[in-house]
């Protein structure tokens, strides 16, 4: 009997070493971006809306849905990387020749469609504040 059961246990060792099985990897190319210069480096924010190509002299700014930059963000040459921290929505970035790291605060700017709603003042004032409320 014992003889049986190590038999077994040793055909289920054997097997189970030959069918492992594999999760296959699917992927779909969401976008290509054309850069006119060679990308340095590449960051992106952690819910996936901008995306920080460092190219020689500048940082381009794409957005999840944008085929070209939406900002560009001048530099002086030798940085060489970058990176993005979340939690202070800071670009942050490096030059290994110059010994330097520079630090840029971004702050998103919403645009807001507001033709054809009420509003006091110039239509071409260089600030619109808008005003959400509810009464309840």
């Amino acid at each position: 009997m014992k003889v049986v059961l190590v038999l077994l246990l040793a055909a289920f060792t054997w097997i189970g070493t030959f069918s492992t099985a594999r999760a296959a990897v699917d992927w779909e190319e969401i976008k290509e971006l054309s850069l006119e210069k060679p990308p340095l480096d590449i960051a992106a924010s952690l819910n996936g809306d901008f995306i920080f190509v460092l190219v020689p002299g500048a940082v381009l700014v794409y957005g999840e849905k944008e085929d070209r930059p939406m900002n560009r963000i001048p530099l002086d040459q030798g940085f060489d990387r970058v990176t993005w921290s979340e939690k202070n929505k800071t670009l942050i970035l490096t030059s290994t020749s110059s010994k330097t790291v520079k630090l840029l605060r971004l702050e998103e700017i919403y645009r807001l469609d507001v033709s054809g709603l009420p509003f006091k003042g110039g239509p071409d004032a260089p600030v619109t504040m808008v005003v959400f409320s509810d009464y309840q």
